[in-house]
């Protein structure tokens, strides 16, 4: 396998188109780039195991790393043939990644060494030294890897993975290019469905400040009776939208894709004013206070929702 991999990974890395002067300070410089990193994944040796797969240090600084769907299937592939992780033996060598700056941030906890002396609290007298670990937290870059080299592991998205014969084998998902790849973000919804997410809940949210022209309009094209039936329904089906909000919010660690997905957020909960006041969870004058901004939240959702398709997947956006 590890003749296999040494073989194939020039022409993987061929594929890809990588800069360089990446500063682990200032992410969104690069933010959507590829970089190439020669490195050991600290993940579980300097670094606390935690959300990320696999962490390092770049000039010096903590940087996290996320797995591309296809690089992490072929990891898990190699490493159930091997019994082991990869890099615990020293005969896999360092790492070669290929990865694209998503800046984003995440949290990781550095593991430290703590160590000082025991004194009696009334008299200072020394009684001894301890010595223990301690974890600090720092913020750090997240990397997207989309290929990587290590030992017997050779993978690139859109190419596939080097087998023991020297044949490349696809996985399952890896159907987009390096190029694509090189384009792509993080966000759990594609471009085109947070598009329609976002105009189905501007469209609800109208709907629910404006119902009377709303049925009008339904009425005008002889669809009437179809809104009627479905209108008791669209407050449930807001909090639906919210809740899909919610978890692309979570998803995104917050930052990544924030005005969009906050917008999905409101304009479901708008929709479903009715319910909440209903429950007893929002309280009739708070409700009829939220009321007038129904219209204007529901622009600036459908807003959001064509800057998102045009400059989506970035920090905010």
């Amino acid at each position: 396998m590890k003749v296999s991999a040494a073989a194939a990974w020039p022409q993987m890395e061929s594929q890809f188109e990588v800069e360089r002067g990446f500063d682990p300070t200032n992410p969104s410089a690069m933010e959507g780039k590829l970089i190439r990193v020669e490195t050991d994944n600290l993940m579980g040796w300097r670094f606390k195991v935690g959300d990320f797969p696999f962490a390092t240090t770049l000039s010096g600084l903590p940087v996290a790393a996320i797995y591309d769907p296809v690089v992490a299937a072929a990891i898990d592939e190699v490493e159930g043939k091997l019994g082991r992780a990869l890099g615990d033996s020293d005969d896999d060598g360092r790492w070669t990644i290929i990865a694209q700056v998503t800046g984003k941030m995440g949290r990781m906890q550095l593991r430290k060494q703590i160590e000082g002396d025991i004194r009696d609290s009334s008299s200072g007298e020394k009684l001894g030294t301890y010595s223990g670990e301690a974890a600090e937290s720092v913020d750090a870059p997240i990397l997207r890897i989309v290929a990587a080299y290590v030992g017997p592991l050779a993978v690139s998205a859109g190419v596939g993975v080097a087998q023991v014969d020297g044949s490349l084998a696809k996985l399952a998902g890896d159907a987009l290019s390096p190029a694509e790849k090189s384009g792509g973000g993080t966000a759990p919804f594609g471009r085109f469905t947070a598009l329609v997410l976002l105009l189905l809940g501007a469209l609800n949210c109208w709907i629910a400040a404006r119902p009377d022209a709303a049925r009008a309009l339904a009425q005008a094209s002889a669809q009437a009776a179809y809104f009627d039936r479905a209108r008791p329904l669209l407050p449930w089906f807001g909090l639906g939208l919210s809740v899909a909000g919610v978890l692309w919010l979570l998803a995104g660690l917050i930052v990544g894709d924030l005005l969009p997905a906050a917008a999905l957020i409101a304009a479901g909960l708008y929709s479903a004013l009715p319910q909440l006041q209903l429950r007893g969870w929002l309280s009739a004058t708070l409700a009829t206070r939220l009321q007038p901004f129904g219209q204007l939240l529901a622009i600036t959702t459908a807003v959001l929702a064509l800057v998102h398709l045009v400059i989506g997947e970035r920090s905010l956006f």
